[in-house]
């Protein structure tokens, strides 16, 4: 056999056959294994395929979207200051040189001070500390007068208040009295026309018991009809009746009220009502008187009868003398009312009146203490305002730095002569660098004070410093933009002075946007188009998208996020067509 033919019998072998299948497998699956591997990076990846066009794609993510004005500045330092003295005069001493760090106020040169200058300020001196114990004193003094006419003040309202609080006691006390009278008089009337009521009946139950003949609701009674004492009862005795029906009305309609002269009305009714039955019991003891003559009486009825009058006209006296009485103590507390008010009244006009007298007093001390205090400042102002005249003159011999810093430059030495004007040192402030700029009108409204910058120097331009904006111009300037300026803090000194920076304004951002390349995108008609790739097939989608910058688009609607797009090759693709993917 020769090697040809051992060859073909090799080739032929079921198990060199399956070898090959396997290999032809497994390189397939590495390929498959590639491409999604390869799909999970952003920038794309590679399978080539059997047929199709080639395209690069890109994972569609959400990213942040900002608005950023950029330009260049140069740096500055926030305060800048040229030292120089207020007088003329010899150097005497130099207290900074350049490069050293001085504090706001510090002295930093001397000149030469003069004896007179100096002799003036301890004279004002000595002036300024007098007037101001004058005004030391004048304060003490007056604040004492004041204390005492406060004290008068003070009395004086005691006083009144005193006087306010008796009246007020008095008037409850003559309330309270006046209120226990008129019910006590009310008490006395209803007890009054009880006893009226009772002696009327008992008038005529003995015209009752010996009546012979009848006139309406009397009888005549045991004598002769023409009996003058007769006719006279028979008068008296139905007005009295009458006269107690009417007061008693009076009094029931009354006696639950308060009124002081319905109750004075009462007393009236009460009084006149007991003259009327004072006047029945009259003519009924003539009427008796009669009788003994007249023989129609018996001795016993004539005597129960004559007790009956008697003790009835006891009780009539005593009601007339309780009336009169109670009369006499609504009177009295009427008067006593009067007095108590007038003595009362009379205390409180002596208090106000030395209530008034003591204020008027306390106020002309104190217009007094005013005039004494303000004559004393005056004096003070003006011992000082001398002292301030020369101590300016004196302090103008010691030169201090206006702000912290450090002296960049000196322009003088000690024992030379300095001129008002010019310059001894320039210190600067570079604790704080500033960074002045313009923006457009259309710019400025997008800034504010406070709002974060970003600087980066030119010569390191990958670290980057944060600054604020601390004034923005409310105007235009000649070259109609608007100044802002920006404050960046510099404790470690690393940004010097005139150094060239680039400035990042921040504007506007925006969280969590879909974001495409702006080449992605085809129009068919008006609407915009892109190609989606899903298992190396094309779809066509419409999407709705809006300018980021000159490359990218934010997309609104129609794709999501993690879905795969062409960027290149996107030419002429139709839908559902088959592409290779080219990074």
């Amino acid at each position: 056999m020769n090697y040809a033919s051992k060859n073909q019998r090799w080739l032929k072998s079921p198990i060199i056959i399956l070898v090959i299948i396997v290999l032809l497998a497994g390189t397939i699956s590495y390929a498959a294994y590639n491409y999604k591997n390869n799909s999970d990076n952003d920038e794309g990846y590679i399978l080539e395929d059997i047929a199709g066009p080639l395209v690069q794609i890109q994972k569609v993510l959400a990213k942040t979207v900002s608005n950023t004005i950029s330009l260049s500045a140069i740096t500055q330092p926030l305060d800048e200051v040229k030292v120089s003295p207020k007088m003329s005069g010899k150097i005497v001493a130099l207290y900074a040189q350049e490069g050293d760090f001085v504090y706001a106020g510090q002295v930093v040169a001397q000149l030469e001070q003069d004896q007179i200058i100096l002799a003036n300020y301890n004279t004002a001196s000595n002036n300024y500390q007098i007037a101001q114990k004058n005004l030391e004193n004048t304060i003490l003094s007056t604040q004492k007068d004041v204390e005492a006419a406060e004290i008068g003040v003070s009395t004086a309202e005691k006083s009144l208040a005193s006087a306010s609080k008796n009246l007020t006691n008095t008037s409850d006390k003559i309330i309270t009295d006046i209120s226990n009278t008129y019910e006590n008089a009310k008490l006395e009337s209803n007890y009054t026309l009880l006893t009226v009521n009772n002696t009327l009946t008992a008038v005529k139950k003995i015209l009752d018991d010996h009546g012979q003949e009848c006139y309406g609701d009397y009888c005549q009674s045991f004598m002769t009809a023409n009996s003058q004492s007769f006719n006279d009862l028979m008068t008296s005795y139905p007005g009295a009746r009458s006269e107690y029906n009417k007061t008693l009305n009076y009094y029931n309609s009354i006696k639950d009220n308060t009124i002081q002269a319905e109750t004075e009305e009462l007393l009236v009714k009460v009084t006149n009502l007991l003259d009327k039955v004072s006047s029945v019991l009259d003519d009924m003891r003539l009427v008796l008187a009669y009788a003994i003559t007249s023989g129609d009486f018996t001795t016993t009825q004539l005597e129960t009868a004559k007790n009956s009058i008697h003790s009835n006209q006891a009780l009539i006296d005593g009601a007339s003398t309780s009336i009169q009485a109670t009369e006499q103590s609504i009177a009295n507390l009427k008067i006593g009312n009067i007095m108590s008010n007038d003595a009362v009244r009379t205390a409180i006009d002596l208090a106000e009146k030395q209530l008034e007298a003591a204020q008027k007093n306390l106020s002309s001390v104190k217009a007094k203490a005013k005039i004494q205090i303000n004559s004393a400042k005056i004096q003070v102002e003006s011992a000082g305002g001398q002292l301030n005249v020369i101590s300016a003159q004196l302090g103008n011999t010691i030169i201090a730095s206006p702000i912290s810093g450090v002296v960049n430059q000196k322009f003088i030495n000690a024992g030379e002569m300095a001129m008002v004007g010019s310059s001894l040192f320039t210190v600067v402030n570079t604790n704080s660098i500033k960074i002045e700029i313009s923006l457009t009108e259309f710019d400025i409204g997008k800034v504010s004070v406070g709002q974060e910058v970003k600087v980066s120097l030119s010569a390191n331009p990958d670290k980057v410093f944060l600054g604020r904006i601390y004034y923005v111009s409310v105007m235009a300037d000649s070259s109609k933009k608007f100044p802002v300026k920006i404050q960046i803090e510099n404790k470690d000194s690393k940004i010097k002075a005139g150094m060239v920076t680039k400035i990042d304004i921040i504007t506007s951002q925006e969280n969590n946007v879909l974001i495409i390349p702006k080449e992605s995108i085809f129009y068919q008609g008006e609407e915009q188009r892109i190609y989606i790739v899903e298992d190396l097939i094309v779809k066509i989608k419409t999407v709705k998208t809006e300018p980021v910058n000159e490359q990218e688009l934010k997309v609104i609607d129609g794709i999501e996020e993690g879905e795969e797009i062409i960027i290149q090759g996107n030419f002429d693709l139709q839908d559902g067509q088959r592409v290779i993917i080219k990074n």
